[in-house]
């Protein structure tokens, strides 16, 4: 297994390998962040692309303007040892939020259900609820998608099956009107089993992605999927990741940090020892995939009452590393009575916590924005 600590003889211990660095790593100075680079060595000196490194200890420190975009960084050893790292330094990635939905099928099976009474898909009151988030407060909003309601539980009385072959095409048209803000993607083929893709191979990945990825672009149109996402419950193999970039998939969302059985917790494929690193930024970006990944910051359905969830919220923003994008998301099934947890206040919390990132200078951006 990969060591991404990247320890050798020579170590970068800030920033590691696939870092994206913000405003507070460092200094900015024009258009360059200025950052002091430290890595560990037995060496009498070294230089970190060309700049000589000051010693303390088995401590160097170099500090290394970075541009937008990718920058090698490689310290060279007086004896001529080297070790490369590559950092990111994204050009959109501070104050900018998301609001993401996970679970999402009903609304769909709402819609289907009322195609020649609805005018508008905003009739459906679950999207009327984002439409007002972005009205509003300028929200991007991002639904993950089940293919198939089997397995759907906690409901009284369960709702009849519904596919999402069996969602009409009548508001295509409207869905892409409306792509700018929002975005469809692939989220599991169903609710159950929970980590369905754990231990799943590619292709099991591949098919349930593009059986729905087939569906998103016939009734929503190519500009409205996504490539971005959360699987659900976090958990895939590397294999997996694989297959989801060569679908097209660029950044996934997680939790990233451990559960109160020591286990890593939607964090895709990565060793308990790495994921706390992962968790305390808002990006990381693995090389080996292409894959970039974002720090969900707050479950917005852990908590019944806004104020809670906010008081959340404004923790990651005061965080200097995870409080440069804001990254917010609740599951469909909390909106509806019918539900065994649902949730009165959930229109509240939606809007209360984007009120939330609008007041306090954030704006809507989608994770694939944060780049250009």
């Amino acid at each position: 297994m990969r060591d991404y600590f990247g320890r050798g003889e020579i170590t970068f211990l800030f920033p590691l390998d696939g870092d994206c660095l913000n405003s507070a790593d460092g200094k900015i100075s024009g258009d360059k962040l200025l950052v002091p680079v430290r890595v560990k060595s037995n060496a009498e000196k070294m230089t970190v692309n060309g700049i000589s490194a000051k010693k303390n200890g088995e401590e160097f420190i170099a500090e290394i303007p970075l541009c937008f975009g990718e920058t090698v960084l490689e310290a060279v050893s007086g004896s001529g040892n080297t070790a490369k790292i590559s950092v990111q330094r994204l050009r959109h990635a501070e104050k900018g939020y998301r609001l993401s939905s996970d679970d999402n099928i009903l609304f769909l099976k709402d819609i289907a259900e009322h195609a020649r009474e609805y005018h508008s898909v905003f009739e459906n009151p679950y999207l009327a609820l984002y439409r007002e988030a972005h009205e509003k407060y300028g929200a991007k909003v991002h639904l993950n998608l089940f293919y198939e309601t089997k397995d759907l539980k906690g409901f009284t009385p369960d709702p009849p099956y519904f596919n999402l072959t069996m969602m009409p095409d009548t508001f295509r048209k409207e869905w892409e009107e409306n792509a700018d803000w929002l975005n469809l993607s692939f989220h599991s083929r169903k609710e159950y089993p929970s980590f369905p893709y754990r231990d799943a191979d590619a292709e099991t990945v591949a098919s349930d992605c593009l059986a729905v990825h087939q569906e998103i672009v016939r009734f929503a149109g190519e500009r409205t999927l996504a490539h971005e996402t959360t699987i659900h419950f976090g958990g895939l193999t590397p294999q997996g990741v694989a297959a989801l970039r060569q679908i097209g998939y660029r950044y996934l969302a997680g939790c990233f940090d451990i559960d109160g059985e020591g286990r890593p917790h939607v964090s895709y494929c990565y060793p308990t020892e790495f994921v706390a690193h992962i968790g305390a930024r808002d990006f990381w970006y693995d090389r080996d995939f292409d894959v970039t990944y974002a720090k969900i910051d707050r479950i917005v359905n852990l908590a019944t009452q806004p104020k809670a969830n906010v008081a959340e919220l404004e923790k990651a923003a005061q965080d200097a590393h995870r409080g440069g994008f804001l990254e917010f998301m609740i599951h469909e099934q909390y909106f509806y009575p019918e539900y065994s947890h649902y949730i009165p206040k959930f229109r509240e919390i939606v809007l209360e916590c984007c009120k939330y990132a609008s007041e306090h200078g954030y704006t809507g951006r989608f994770l694939e924005e944060t780049e250009t």
